[in-house]
């Protein structure tokens, strides 16, 4: 989709949306009003998304592909498809203050392997495995590039995990990540497997936590 369309595309969704706008001020729905607003906010950062996404050569996959619900296949070797999604990728991350990372399923490639920003370090990690983590888990919201929209509900993650795998000169590397990090990368290796974070939400934590499957 060129940039042009996107445009007509969100102009036409926020047109919509304030003219039901209109329609709560005058029944003085507050409430919808403000959710309503959340909408239009989650729509521009949509289409934010989207042209940066456009704008270094990427298309980013969403939720109802079938290539974002199979197991990745193992990396033997990177290609040179796997070499220049990394590019385009770390390209989008640099340019997205708010992205994360990208699993190659969410960009058309079922290859094990991520790219992740830590700071201002953005690397890649092929074939990456959890040997380790924290008995301790958090319950916390998350968002997905691939899903357009607020997923309501809290997602279970490790605090701590140790993750193997390959870097991008295909050598052995562990990395230990806490909290955030921790999060995202689990976040990426579920993408890899074929999962969603529709699957992981819960609507609130439960009382008593349970091991992660």
């Amino acid at each position: 989709m060129e940039k042009s369309e996107l445009r007509i595309k969100m102009y036409r969704k926020v047109w919509s949306l304030m003219e039901i706008a209109r329609q709560m001020v005058r029944l003085r729905r507050i409430k919808l009003l403000f959710g309503l607003i959340a909408a239009v906010v989650i729509l521009a950062n949509y289409y934010q998304q989207e042209l940066t996404a456009k704008r270094v050569g990427l298309t980013i996959l969403e939720v109802d592909d079938p290539i974002l619900h199979q197991v990745a296949a193992k990396v033997d070797y990177p290609e040179p498809s796997d070499r220049e999604a990394i590019k385009l990728i770390k390209t989008y991350l640099e340019k997205k203050p708010l992205g994360l990372a990208v699993a190659a399923p969410q960009v058309g490639l079922s290859r094990q392997f991520f790219v992740i920003k830590d700071g201002a370090h953005v690397y890649a990690l092929f074939n990456p495995r959890i040997v380790n983590h924290s008995q301790t888990v958090e319950w916390l919201p998350e968002k997905c590039l691939s899903i357009p929209f607020t997923v309501k509900g809290v997602i279970p993650r490790y605090t701590e995990v140790t993750v193997t795998g390959l870097n991008e000169d295909f050598q052995p590397v562990t990395i230990e990540a806490a909290g955030l990090q921790a999060r995202i990368i689990q976040h990426e290796i579920d993408h890899l497997q074929g999962i969603t974070i529709l699957e992981r939400v819960v609507p609130q934590q439960p009382e008593l936590l349970k091991p992660l499957e």
